[in-house]
């Protein structure tokens, strides 16, 4: 019931864009452009046909667009990202070949504690427990692939509010050196495990050399003047065909909340030594 609804009030409020948007074109005001952000994270192989389909409808509602794109190109168009948090081997299996046959730009988010084993912050009763994240020999594969874009999903995959400064600073500067070892180029991107941020974190991910952080807030991207924290929508293979077509158009950002303000802090010294590495499989 609860989706049911939320899935009633984006058709409203994509009724309500259509018109604007219809006012507009009337007073010979051009339409600004408009982005979405989307992340998945497992893709299996019974999903494909599916998460086909769901491709078809990003091209045809949408221009898919890399997720460090430093501005939208343009007025009047609709934008869409694709992105994968986790780094499952399923979503290279089962979702890379079909980005790859529509040409469709794409982020992998990945956690270097898990290279090569499973997602070890799941739960070990969840079905997620069954995927596995890609290995440091598969990441360095795809690191001249043209489609692709490498992104840091942290260290250990944790709740970052529930970590302290040094602590965060470590899965920060770690995972992306880690990566940058592997793929031989700077990594730019960062997804915050489970969404979880606060102002000192997105602070201390400037710090760290990050271009852009993205969070699970289904706000629209390039909807703030600062670009550097982009929401996201989450979807999934089985989505409704209304509901993922919906969440393409941006209808669904009603539920983003607001970001969070700045507080008033100062970093402390970081030694490099207060969290020890985490192991790279």
């Amino acid at each position: 019931m609860k989706r049911l609804l939320k899935l009633c009030f984006s058709l409203l409020l994509r009724g309500w864009d259509v018109l604007v948007a219809g006012a507009r074109r009337l007073a010979g005001r051009s339409l600004p452009a408009s982005c979405v952000v989307i992340y998945y994270h497992a893709i299996n192989s019974a999903e494909r046909t599916r998460f086909a389909w769901q491709m078809d409808e990003v091209l045809r509602l949408a221009k898919p667009v890399p997720a460090g794109l430093a501005a939208l190109p343009g007025s009047g168009a609709h934008f869409c990202a694709i992105t994968f948090d986790d780094g499952f081997i399923s979503v290279l299996e089962n979702a890379l070949p079909e980005l790859e046959r529509r040409n469709i730009p794409a982020t992998f988010f990945v956690p270097t504690g898990y290279l090569g084993g499973p997602p070890g912050w799941t739960k070990p009763d969840s079905p997620a427990r069954q995927q596995r994240v890609l290995s440091a020999q598969q990441l360095a594969a795809l690191s001249n692939h043209a489609l692709l874009t490498i992104g840091s999903h942290s260290i250990s995959h944790p709740d970052f509010l529930k970590l302290d400064p040094a602590q965060a600073r470590v899965e920060l500067e770690q995972s992306k050196a880690q990566l940058e070892s592997m793929v031989g180029c700077k990594i730019g991107l960062f997804s915050f495990p489970h969404g979880r941020y606060n102002a000192r974190l997105v602070e201390l991910a400037r710090a760290a050399g990050y271009d852009r952080v993205f969070s699970v807030n289904p706000r629209n991207a390039f909807s703030e003047p600062d670009h550097f924290v982009e929401g996201r929508v989450l979807v999934d293979p089985a989505d409704w065909r209304l509901e993922f077509r919906l969440k393409i158009l941006g209808a669904y950002r009603w539920l983003a909340k607001p970001y969070p303000s700045k507080a008033s802090f100062s970093l402390p010294p970081f030694s490099g030594r207060e969290v020890p590495n985490a192991p790279v499989n």
